[in-house]
């Protein structure tokens, strides 16, 4: 029995942080007008970037899926950075612990210090968990688990093209 706990154990911390329940219900992001602080410590909120695509991402320094991700963050970041899409990792680890990481892993991307409001909000019950919002702010779609830059390209770019079709 021990030995079934240890393997279960280890595969919810291999596959990210997993907790049953609902799934993730998230909020059009004009309803979210809580400050988070970035970095600098600095307010952020991001009802402010209704009018851009974006893709907000929860995770934590911990979670190797997590972890796995960040490169092709990056990477969207990188390729649509002034083409009104904002990629934003949002994350409640210890601050400087995220300042280390992020400047050990080159991220460039803003990164959100959240006390557990914003998980609590979108309903966030594992990591990473990410949202893709159009520019009207509402969520076109969700994933929990990790995704392939591919996946979450497919999203932005749907995202993207639909501005002026009326939806």
């Amino acid at each position: 029995m021990k030995r079934k706990c240890l393997w279960l154990g280890l595969a919810l911390w291999v596959s990210g942080c997993m907790v049953p329940g609902k799934p993730p219900k998230g909020v059009p992001l004009g309803e979210v007008t809580e400050g988070v602080t970035n970095l600098d410590g600095k307010e952020v909120v991001l009802a402010d970037y209704v009018g851009q695509v974006v893709l907000l991402n929860f995770w934590a320094t911990w979670c190797p899926p997590c972890v796995r991700e960040i490169p092709d963050l990056q990477s969207l970041h990188e390729k649509y950075k002034g083409q009104g899409v904002a990629i934003i990792g949002v994350t409640n680890d210890d601050p400087k612990a995220v300042r280390k990481f992020v400047q050990r892993k080159g991220v460039t991307y803003p990164i959100l210090l959240d006390k557990g409001r914003l998980e609590f909000q979108f309903g966030v019950a594992a990591l990473p968990t990410t949202f893709v919002f159009d520019r009207k702010g509402e969520i076109v779609a969700v994933y929990v688990g990790s995704r392939s830059a591919e996946e979450l390209e497919r999203d932005l770019k749907a995202a993207l093209g639909r501005v002026g079709k009326g939806i």
